[in-house]
């Protein structure tokens, strides 16, 4: 299946629903670099100051199939820290799947992703500040 029927709508509303928090930098739709996506720069002020960049990307395609990409970029490569939620029709996982942290290789069946791909942000946004506070305990384990 190819990845090119990007649904417009259900992106602008998803960059709209991370406009006004104070810990976002920015909300790019569609870049140049990533046209298929939604790209949030979260400020890493709010992490530990090994952390370069923070940023959430959000693919939404017209069927309700999703890929939305968590990332930290720390000082050191071997503690950048990557997980994805994914919804797509494959042939080693669920539908629903998450690819586990800190580098989003190992997938995990999921079932408590909502119906609809929009109703995603509540979710990242409820792992996002759940993971800055647990950033801090990675630093203190090194």
């Amino acid at each position: 299946m190819g990845r090119t029927s990007v649904d417009d709508r259900v992106l602008r509303d998803i960059a709209d629903e991370w406009r006004g928090l104070n810990w976002v930098t920015s909300i790019r739709v569609r870049p140049r670099n990533k046209s298929n996506k939604v790209v949030v720069e979260l400020e890493a002020n709010y992490y530990p100051s090994e952390v370069r960049q923070v940023s959430v990307e959000f693919e939404v395609l017209v069927g309700g199939d999703f890929f939305v990409t968590y990332r930290e970029v720390w000082e050191r490569k071997a503690d950048d820290y990557r997980c994805r939620w994914d919804r797509h029709a494959n042939d080693h996982n669920a539908r629903d799947h998450f690819h586990e942290p800190p580098d989003g290789e190992q997938a995990v069946d999921r079932d408590d992703f909502p119906k609809y791909p929009f109703r995603m942000t509540e979710l990242v946004l409820r792992f996002v500040e759940r993971r800055r506070g647990l950033a801090f305990e990675d630093r203190r384990r090194d």
